[in-house]
């Protein structure tokens, strides 16, 4: 989406009003004691479950800055519950959530049913329990601490309380990588966020987080006077950047694969990996592909192209779900790529293509805030074809889901920071 000017006062109160509300509903998110849950409401679909994945990428986009005390509940959560091995749980729960998405009775049960069973106590699950993967796990936790020493002392003093922690959960993931390249290859079962795929092997998403983690964490020790760890990690990570640019990124095609073997073009890969690892030149090439191939009315696709029917997981299949990563946008994925447009605009050499993207950046901003307001809140999933929130058969999409709130907030606070907004 292209404007040619700034904003008029009408979109500067949408945008407004918007994060004001966005503001109030992601607070709701909070449990105290606990951590932050994907969704906001006793009656929600992840209630009362603390995911790593999205705490982290909440974090990452706006609690480190504007609440980092329940960032580092929420992490202190996971780290109590990390295996001696070093694994860390893919999420922490105080009600069955494999219960609570049972259709029609599901959340009726999920709560009772979890305090007989386990005495009201908390319940962590593994990657290889439920249903579940969760390989993105440890490199998120990662970049999420990172993000916490970047904006607060109670970060370092997070990584000083749990440095023998995270030394073995980067030993555990390391444990699992490829000597020769540094990436890891991962089962096929559900490995990252697009969890209702079945998609195994060298996964773009998880190897570009993992890399990113790894390089942050050894500015971390760095910046904390950590000489020996840093050293053992830097050469590591330096392989691991090296194997993603030569075997993920696609500079013909201007994207991020899939996964080693599939030229698939991922888009949450796409953009971590061009805001992670690129110029702002080759960025201006990402968002050429990505107009071309995955934009949509609703902000992006997630890949291209879809997956086979026969990747999608039986559960989503058989229950009629089998879109719910494969043919929706989601917000939070739009709001990524609203910081990658401004990015641009900040670092490009050339005035007009800095003009193009900030243009881009604010469009696609108030197109977000647009589609929050016309649905009542900021919905998990959209259609690809109209601006309405997705319908699935057996799943109710949460309408103001901790992914969307993060990432719009998130979004609009870089513009607002770089005086686009007010």
């Amino acid at each position: 989406m292209k404007r040619s000017t700034l904003l008029n006062e009408q979109e500067r109160l949408l945008l407004k009003k918007t994060a004001a509300n966005a503001e109030r509903e992601i607070a709701l998110h909070y449990v105290p004691g606990f951590g932050i849950c994907p969704s906001q409401s006793v009656g929600g679909n992840y209630y009362n479950q603390v995911w790593a994945r999205d705490c982290c990428h909440a974090t990452i986009h706006y609690f480190a800055t504007a609440h980092p005390e329940a960032a580092v509940e929420s992490l202190e959560t996971l780290f109590r519950y990390q295996r001696p091995n070093g694994m860390l749980p893919l999420r922490v729960e105080r009600e069955y959530e494999l219960v609570k998405l049972t259709p029609v009775i599901g959340r009726y049960l999920a709560h009772p049913l979890f305090r007989l069973m386990h005495g009201g106590k908390e319940r962590p699950v593994y990657e290889g329990q439920d249903f579940s993967g969760g390989k993105d796990t440890i490199p998120l936790i990662l970049l999420a601490v990172s993000a916490l020493c970047d904006a607060t002392p109670l970060g370092q003093a997070f990584v000083e309380r749990h440095t023998d922690h995270i030394k073995k959960a980067v030993d555990y993931f390391l444990a699992q990588t490829d000597p020769q390249d540094g990436l890891i290859a991962v089962p096929s079962l559900n490995p990252d966020w697009a969890d209702s795929i079945e998609r195994g092997g060298k996964l773009g998403t998880v190897n570009v987080l993992w890399t990113q983690g790894l390089k942050r964490l050894v500015a971390l020790y760095e910046t904390m006077g950590m000489k020996d760890e840093a050293a053992r990690l830097r050469t590591t990570a330096a392989c691991a950047q090296k194997s993603v640019l030569e075997k993920l990124w696609d500079k013909d095609g201007g994207c991020f694969r899939a996964e080693v073997q599939d030229d698939r073009l991922d888009t949450v890969a796409t953009l971590l990996g061009a805001s992670y690892f690129l110029e702002a030149t080759e960025q201006v090439r990402v968002e050429e592909a990505l107009e071309r191939r995955v934009r949509c009315k609703t902000g992006l696709r997630n890949f291209d192209p879809p997956y086979p029917r026969g990747k999608i997981f039986f559960i989503h299949r058989f229950t009629g779900n089998a879109g719910y990563h494969n043919a929706s946008a989601w917000p939070w994925v739009a709001c990524q790529n609203i910081r990658l447009c401004a990015r641009i605009a900040v670092q490009h050499p050339d005035a007009a293509v800095r003009d193009r993207y900030r243009n881009t950046a604010l469009a696609d901003l108030i197109l977000i805030a647009q589609l929050f307001q016309s649905a009542g809140g900021a919905c998990e999933i959209f259609r690809t074809d109209v601006p309405a929130p997705a319908r699935m058969l057996f799943y109710t999409p949460s309408k103001n889901f901790l992914g969307s709130l993060a990432g719009f907030l998130g979004a609009y606070r870089q513009l607002n920071v770089l005086g686009w907004i007010t």
